[in-house]
């Protein structure tokens, strides 16, 4: 109704709130494409008048929309735009929200280091303009990234400067998140008296304000911090609360996910539609403009050599009769596409639908065995039951292995080939993975070489996770005192290389050709953790990039992985359908 009214006086200033509003509101139903469709309506009409602040909030709206899709260079040219506008206007409150966004996007990517320079400069340009709000949630968010650093004392300090602020705006919605950061950065200290303590607060005002999900959260703080306060009578009884509200909240996600794949299956259906009437419309075209043609240059050669009519006619009579072959095999291969693409449709449907139930219904049970199983080793350890012990000590372990199992084949299958490409520095990114194994590098006393790297065109999570993978492999399969792993490079023309090289266990020759296989582990789990995955995967990633892996190693040696990745990565077209791996976990 305030859009009609607007676009009725002509007002447009109402126009674009009013179709914000209702971008918003689609973003909540998970319909992102007509999302989308009204944030650019307001973006257009914030544009005509000149409202900065309208065009920054529609372009925010727009890069979180495909955020959430997914689509990262989308998000991330919706931003740049963002920022450029408040760099122009020297509109500080626009460039404050800009970067915390950006900083969002960066993190999204385990771009560490680029999110806590944009969380940085959106502190500090809220703190120009005395926006408590932005500062407090860039406080929260850079307390988050000094945890994924270990660096507890500064993210406790931070968060605390958060809650100071939220606590003097009256702002409860915000309260919530810097309550729950404080108590996971507390478990984290062993700080358990002071984790419970806020993991209450935080309780006590979730249900106040009818919050579920943070209700859930916090539950499972309070009773991870009786246990380890030793009280597992109280550890129980939240455990089992919180079990209780994790099915009721899986439900409801349950039917949020039905609806968002609804919405997602209709569009894919326009779309695929929409193709199969452009490609049908241009071949029948393509017959017609064929046959018009034939038709001109029979007629004018009969008006200049009528001798050679009877030849002419026979010529166009057999073109004639090729069109209607050719007319035939297009209808043909139209049906035979259009019941592939109902296949596709088919096949995407149930993987989706399947990938949801592994990582819902397969992890949950996982996490109260658990969870259940810790305490009741604590109870039954005051019955010195060594048998009982033992056997507890078996279903944790299964239940871990379990449970890291269906990450990895989660994560198998959502390498995809349809990725956008951005500049990567590798440099850079090796720091983060360094930064990532930290705690394994200092456990093991393990050294690892790194050459001065390139800047490439690549896809920087699938990078990441590809050099992690084998760097830990080297550190983990290796019995050395000093563990070793080198990263070496080089370059021509048309490709880049790169050895990953250890002083590791190595692998024998006659193994060598199935490592890459799913599943395939060459090590009883007692010796060594893992699913058989970590190689499969970084194979995927590898010939996603349009390269090819190889390996060399002796047993006892250590191993040498060489990598090639084409300098130019030709993507592949890109599918107009749903991508049905992509699942919110």
């Amino acid at each position: 109704a305030s859009l009609a009214i607007g676009e009725s006086l002509a007002d447009l200033s109402i126009v674009g709130s009013a179709a914000n509003d209702l971008g918003l509101s689609y973003d909540y139903l998970s319909d992102r494409h007509k999302a989308i469709a009204y944030y650019q309506q307001a973006l257009e009409a914030s544009t005509q008048i000149q409202d900065t602040l309208g065009m920054a909030f529609s372009l925010g709206n727009m890069s979180i929309a495909h955020r959430i899709e997914g689509n990262m260079e989308a998000s991330e040219e919706y931003l740049r735009r963002s920022i450029e506008l408040g760099k122009q206007s020297n509109d500080k409150m626009v460039l404050s929200g800009s970067y915390l966004d950006m900083g969002y996007l960066e993190l999204d990517k385990k771009a560490y280091e680029e999110a806590m320079t944009y969380f940085t400069k959106a502190k500090k340009m809220a703190q120009e303009t005395g926006d408590k709000l932005i500062e407090g949630e860039a406080l929260l968010a850079q307390a988050m990234l000094f945890q994924e650093n270990k660096q507890l004392e500064i993210a406790e300090k931070q968060a605390f400067e958060a809650i100071l602020i939220y606590e003097s705006l009256g702002s409860q919605d915000f309260l919530l998140s810097a309550y729950y950061t404080v108590g996971d950065i507390s478990l984290a200290k062993k700080e358990n008296e002071q984790a419970l303590r806020f993991a209450k607060k935080g309780l006590a005002l979730g249900v106040k304000m009818d919050l579920v999900e943070y209700q859930v959260g916090f539950l499972k703080q309070i009773a991870d911090s009786y246990e380890a306060l030793h009280n597992i009578e109280s550890a129980y009884q939240y455990h089992k609360q919180y079990q209780r509200m994790t099915d009721s909240v899986y439900t409801i996600k349950k039917s949020e996910k039905v609806l968002e794949l609804e919405n997602k299956y209709q569009l894919a259906n326009r779309l695929a539609e929409n193709k199969l009437l452009r490609e049908e419309q241009a071949k029948k075209e393509a017959i017609i403009q064929k046959g018009n043609i034939l038709n001109y240059a029979t007629f004018f050669i009969l008006l200049l050599m009528t001798i050679l009519a009877i030849a002419l006619w026979k010529n166009f009579k057999y073109h004639q009769s090729y069109n209607t072959i050719l007319e035939k095999e297009v209808k043909e291969r139209t049906q035979a596409l259009e019941k592939s693409n109902e296949q596709l449709k088919v096949s995407n449907e149930e993987l989706e639908r399947f990938a949801f139930i592994a990582s819902h219904d397969l992890k949950e049970p996982l996490r109260n065995i658990s969870g259940f199983t810790k305490l009741i080793d604590r109870e039954v350890k005051q019955y010195e039951n060594g048998s009982l012990g033992e056997y507890l000590s078996i279903v944790e372990s299964s239940s871990k292995q379990m449970y890291n199992l269906i990450e990895d084949v989660l994560e198998y299958s959502r390498m995809k080939k349809n990725y956008s490409l951005e500049k990567v520095d590798l440099n850079l990114l090796l720091k983060q993975i360094r930064l990532n194994l930290a705690d394994q590098l200092k456990a093991r006393n393990a050294i690892l070489e790194v050459d001065n790297l390139p800047v490439i065109e690549a896809n920087r999570t699938q990078v990441f996770q590809l050099l992690k993978n084998l760097i830990e492999n080297g550190i983990k399969y290796n019995e050395s005192q000093v563990p070793r792993v080198t990263v070496r490079y080089q370059s021509n023309e048309k490709s880049h290389q790169f050895t990953i090289g250890d002083n590791g266990i190595g692998i024998e020759e006659k193994y060598q050709d199935q490592i890459f296989l799913m599943f395939k582990r060459l090590h009883n789990r007692s010796a060594y953790e893992g699913s058989g995955l970590g190689l499969s995967i970084v194979k995927k990633i590898v010939e996603n990039l349009g390269g090819a892996i190889s390996l060399e190693s002796k047993l006892g040696e250590g191993c040498k992985f060489t990598i090639e990745i084409p300098v130019q990565i030709e993507l592949q077209a890109q599918d107009e359908m749903v991508d049905a791996t992509t699942v919110v976990v």
